[in-house]
């Protein structure tokens, strides 16, 4: 099929490439699938970024335990940490803890290309801090401590020495972008845009469902009274929305299911002993970058 080249810059969106490409912003889910059909981190697209991050380092216990221990060594070192542990924190590891949590779910939330993991961190810390007081003191520099944090995981060695390029990696995962194209890239588009199926060649009437079929309580495409298709598909979801990731059944292992329980009757439900659950559900809250 004829392609035909388009170069971006930091403010190009899906919609305007849609627009130039094809003459209509209408058809941006087609950019979109192209797009992420030649990502470059196609072979960590499948995942959501937080799951092959903790994947790549092991355990979700590291990433707490160097949270841990750059709070540890600046308490008593640093007056500002000091200040903020003793007057604010009543419950160091819960502080910890949720600071970690939310590392993991942020990396999965950026809209945009190229954002530095500090940042990430940073905003983690800064979001952990808010659930004891709000607002952060101002003497409480959090980049800084964020800073520390990614140099603890550098000297780590092993897995950690790769941290920073490895969340770089995971951040330009297309399938988090909700209206940003790649910046500065070449974009190799078909000639024709209109097509019936994803990037994943899934059929859009079975592997997609609009925002307001979702919130009215619809979960997924019928077909009569059955839900066999979607599952055959292996995916049910939504294209460029905020609750990305959402997959109705691992493709790869849907020929073990017994399809005859695979019907409307059984979602939301608890399936009989013994029965594979079909749902393997994983929601990315996007952010949108409106804060």
């Amino acid at each position: 099929m004829a392609k035909s080249n388009f170069l971006t810059d930091q403010f190009s969106t899906i919609g305007g490439l849609a627009s130039v490409a094809y003459g209509s912003s209408s058809l941006f889910p087609t950019v979109a699938d192209q797009i992420k059909q030649s990502s470059k981190t196609k072979a960590l697209d499948s995942q959501l970024p937080s799951h092959a991050l903790l994947d790549f380092l092991g355990t979700r216990k590291l990433i707490e335990d160097i949270f841990r221990s750059v709070v540890i060594e600046e308490y008593g070192i640093t007056e500002n940490v000091t200040d903020f542990v003793d007057i604010y924190v009543t419950d160091v590891g819960r502080f910890i803890s949720i600071a970690t949590d939310l590392f993991i779910a942020n990396v999965n939330k950026n809209s945009v290309y190229s954002v530095a993991p500090t940042k990430i961190i940073a905003d983690s810390l800064e979001e952990a801090g808010l659930r004891f007081v709000n607002p952060i003191p101002l003497e409480l520099n959090l980049f800084n401590f964020a800073i520390k944090i990614e140099k603890a995981f550098i000297e780590l060695g092993y897995a950690g020495e790769d941290f920073v390029p490895f969340v770089s990696l995971l951040i330009n995962n297309p399938k988090t972008k909700i209206t940003q194209a790649p910046p500065d890239s070449i974009i190799t588009l078909d000639v024709k845009g209109i097509s019936t199926k994803d990037e994943r060649g899934v059929e859009r009437i079975y592997g997609t469902i609009s925002p307001q079929e979702y919130y009215s309580g619809v979960a997924l495409k019928e077909q009569g009274s059955s839900i066999k298709e979607s599952i055959l598909q292996g995916y049910v979801g939504y294209p460029l929305f905020s609750l990305l990731g959402e997959s109705l059944l691992n493709p790869d292992s849907y020929n073990n299911l017994q399809l005859d329980f695979a019907d409307s009757s059984i979602f939301g439900s608890n399936l009989s002993d013994g029965e594979e659950a079909i749902y393997n559900v994983n929601l990315a809250t996007i952010n949108l970058g409106n804060n």
